[in-house]
């Protein structure tokens, strides 16, 4: 949404109210009603009335969620009022869920029309109305009534609660009173604020309005100002992934680390992140002292709620896992690591940070030598793989060419690979941080890079994240670049909830950005993080070429229908007719994309045989084939050979005319699809996809005309309305290739038409070179209907792809018609056009009919 000057709000929202002044009779009458519910309930009473709006998502400050709002009136705030009360249970709330948001003047009208009321009831032997909360309603009608003869201008007050996903269970509000001038003129506000006291109902509704005005502009500061302490956010595009609601809400990430500050020492930050889940390898607290493990956390999920910073998945879960202590052996720290890894596969951890490692590079050491001291370490990591888990790991931070172990263990133990990623850190200039180890030694096959940050730019180059006692701190390190990817790997879950944490760990690696030597490289390895095209990899676009191939089918039909109807033949009365005709089409599709838009082309041969029961009915049968192909301006095609069998039957009298045609046709063929949305300069974007599947469709089609023949000198005019029907069987995909994101789906029915109408204008012959020319042109306006579209499945998630070209069209067809009075061979050319706003094609054909 937009943002207005506060000012332009202020006026905005007291011209509202002026201009609906006239809405008061409406609200009074909806107090009556008020009152007769109060009657009927028995034992209860309506204590206040309140307006409930939802979640908005808001586009300006990186998509946060704006709160759900509760407004009451100000006087009914107070403690004496509602003090503790327990709210009724949900059934006691009528109407709730029809509220919802509203702005300015849809939200008076909505009020108006008695659409929008939510009441809140509590029961009445537990409210307490005492003599200060009456007074102060009766004071604030008096001085709302005798504010404009005061010298200052009147104000509204209003208070605001924030609200969780009901009324119910809402947590105590805060009192946030705002004051706002309504009017630039106290003069001007006689008449309307005698009318809005008038009714307590409209005052509160006022207040309301203005509530959510100011509050979204204040949210929208704070939540900006939230993402920006920390630059990794913006780099890895986090903000695309809450634009589209994506947070990693409903996964659970283990960080093997340091352990947590639980209880009352809880960072703020880490609020709702960790609730409860943890343990100490060592059988000792949780608690963290030393401040690693905290910083981790918070990297990954600290909360999106305004304050300090906020995590890559800032809905995701934390299990906290301590599996690092100051002065512990090595053989403790083994006994740790087995404990806490194996505890949190049992709560369903399948994603685990591992932000440390053992010093110097990984060619310092052997199998031998890590199967003797880190045995039980190394098979604890060969469970979580085993169990489809992913270990990320950071590569460490003696600036050496390649990672430390934990990081390069899969350089030794093969079997670990699938479900490992080291990562490297970049500065904010995404360049590999003074300190950081690369991807090198063979490991760039599992390792990326993310912000880790860097001391060089000072402390704004640092990554800012929680630290001990509330406080927020800046570091640099690996350590700080592994919790990133991390972030993104539950982002990955909450997007495809299906798939495999590992089959996400491949997609966390072929949608990062390519940089340093182009492919994979040994310093960073599959690239930089980015979790801006990682969510975009289900967009519309994905599975596109499917619904082009649909759209290619109905296409060909029509082209096959086109040369039918418009063949000459007709045999003599009990004789037969042959014809052949050659064609050849192409068509643009312009959609707004590159994935959506593209260009069809065909080309193939029909003929059939007449046969003239009578000199007006005529019966016959066609067959024929075609080569197609759609080529999407993405580079992703389908191409696909069809065949066609159609009988056919006419009558024409010279006065009224008909036709009917049903037929079948068979498209085997194959896409390929070299682009994908998200993989833009990727490793494998750039060197283009290559995702085969198979395509194996079928069509059943009738097409129905009718008109009749009018003459007006010596031009024969002949209008009609026709109708066209295409049920297509569309094949199952099951798509091929060395990314991740090949789609499957099952086998799927589409039914698309056209109805509308035309005029066909023809002349008498003209002698040309002892030929007879007759010309004759066509124009036509037709309305499809039914829509091109698929369902397909992408790492275990459903996604639609749909392509929707403009439903009307103009067609214009001219013909040349050859014959001779001596010769029973005929011959035809045409040229046709069809235009809309979306499509344009063009169609030729040449028609040679013989009769006998």
């Amino acid at each position: 949404m937009a943002f207005q000057p506060l000012a332009d709000q202020r006026l905005a929202v007291w011209a509202e109210l002026q201009r609906l002044d006239a809405l008061v009779p409406a609200l009074q009458r909806h107090e009556q009603s008020i009152g007769a519910q109060l009657r009927k309930m028995r034992g209860e009473r309506v204590l206040a009335e309140g307006l409930v709006f939802g979640e908005e998502i808001d586009q300006r400050s990186g998509g946060e969620r704006r709160p759900r709002l509760v407004v009451l009136p100000l006087e009914m705030q107070g403690d004496d009022c509602l003090g503790d009360q327990p709210f009724l249970p949900a059934g006691h709330i009528a109407d709730h869920t029809r509220c919802g948001v509203v702005h300015g003047k849809q939200l008076f009208r909505r009020i108006a029309q008695d659409r929008e009321i939510c009441r809140i009831a509590v029961p009445f032997h537990r409210t307490k109305i005492t003599f200060r909360t009456w007074m102060m309603r009766f004071i604030s009608g008096v001085m709302a009534r005798v504010s404009v003869f005061l010298p200052v201008q009147p104000r509204i007050g209003m208070s605001v609660r924030p609200a969780g996903d009901s009324i119910l269970g809402a947590p105590r509000y805060r009192r946030l009173p705002r004051l706002i001038p309504p009017s630039p003129s106290r003069y001007e506000c006689l008449n309307i604020w005698g009318n809005i006291m008038k009714s307590i109902s409209y005052r509160l509704r006022a207040c309301c309005a203005i509530a959510l005005l100011m509050s979204s502009v204040a949210s929208a500061q704070d939540f900006q100002a939230e993402f920006d302490n920390q630059w990794g956010l913006r780099m890895i595009g986090v903000d695309k992934a809450l634009k589209k609601g994506l947070d990693g809400k409903g996964v659970r990430v283990g960080v093997a680390d340091t352990g947590l500050q639980i209880g009352d020492k809880l960072h703020p930050e880490l609020v709702g992140r960790f609730r409860g889940l943890g343990i100490d390898g060592f059988g000792g607290s949780l608690d963290d002292d030393n401040g690693h493990g905290t910083h981790v956390a918070g990297i990954i999920a600290a909360s999106r709620d305004g304050e300090g910073m906020m995590g890559v998945a800032s809905g995701a879960e934390i299990v906290a896992m301590r599996v690092l202590l100051d002065g512990a052996s090595l053989e403790e720290q083994q006994v740790a690591a087995e404990t806490a890894y194996r505890y949190a596969l049992k709560q369903g951890v399948r994603i685990f940070n591992a932000s440390y490692g053992y010093p110097g590079p990984f060619t310092d050491y052997s199998p031998e030598m890590i199967e003797s001291f880190a045995g039980r370490e190394l098979n604890v990591y060969r469970e979580v793989v085993n169990a489809g888990g992913v270990m990320v790991v950071a590569a460490g931070n003696d600036s050496w060419a390649e990672p430390s172990v934990p990081g390069a263990l899969p350089m030794f133990f093969p079997e670990l690979q699938r479900g490992w990623m080291t990562v490297a850190a970049v500065n904010p200039d995404a360049e590999l941080a003074w300190y950081s180890q690369g991807c090198g030694g063979g490991t760039k096959y599992f390792c990326i890079s993310a912000p880790g940050g860097d001391d060089t730019y000072g402390e704004e180059g640092l990554i800012n994240s929680t630290w001990l006692d509330g406080k927020y701190l800046g570091e640099q390190g690996t350590s700080m670049a592994a919790p990133h990817v991390t972030g993104a790997l539950a982002i990955a879950k909450q997007l495809y909830p299906n798939a495999s944490e590992q089959e996400l760990a491949q997609l966390v690696f072929q949608t990062a950005t390519d940089i340093g030597a182009a492919g994979l490289d040994d310093i960073y390895g599959w690239g930089l993080l980015n979790v801006g095209n990682l969510v975009t990899t289900n967009e519309i676009e994905a599975g596109a070429i499917y619904a082009q191939a649909a759209w290619s089918h109905a296409t060909t039909v029509n082209r096959i229908a086109d040369v039918i109807e418009s063949h000459p033949a007709h045999a003599e009365t009990d004789g037969y007719g042959i014809w052949l005709t050659p064609f050849a089409s192409r068509a643009g599709l312009s959609l707004g994309s590159a994935g959506l838009s593209g260009d069809y082309t065909t080309g193939g041969l029909i003929g059939g045989v007449d046969y003239a029961i009578d000199d007006r009915w005529t019966v016959g049968a066609a067959v024929g084939f075609s080569q197609n192909r759609f080529t999407a301006d993405n580079g992703n095609r389908v191409e696909d050979t069809s065949y066609h069998a159609a009988p056919y039957i006419g009558f024409d009298d010279d006065t009224f005319f008909a036709d009917a045609t049903v037929g079948a046709s068979f498209f085997s063929g194959k896409t390929r699809r070299v682009r994908a949305p998200g993989m833009d300069d990727t490793i494998l974007g750039l060197a283009g996809l290559d995702i085969a599947g198979d395509q194996s469709d079928r069509a059943l089609w009738a097409t129905t005309r009718i008109g009749s023949h009018f003459a007006l000198d010596d031009l024969k005019l002949s209008p009609y309305v026709f109708s066209r029907m295409v049920r297509q069987h569309l094949g199952g995909v099951n798509e091929t290739g060395t990314s991740v994101l090949v789609l499957n789906a099952a086998s799927a029915t589409e039914t698309t038409g056209e109805v509308g109408f035309g005029m066909k204008v023809s002349t008498a012959p003209v002698v040309l070179s002892g030929l007879d020319v007759t010309p004759s042109l066509n124009i036509a306006y037709g309305r499809s209907f039914g829509d091109f579209k698929r369902t397909l499945e992408l790492m275990g998630s459903p996604i639609v792809s749909k392509i929707d070209p403009d439903k009307n069209r103009v067609a214009l067809e001219t013909d040349l018609l050859f014959a001779r009075s001596t010769s029973a061979l005929e011959g035809k050319l045409s040229y046709r056009a069809s235009v809309n706003s979306d499509t344009v094609s063009h169609t030729i054909a040449a028609n040679l009919s013989l009769k006998f």
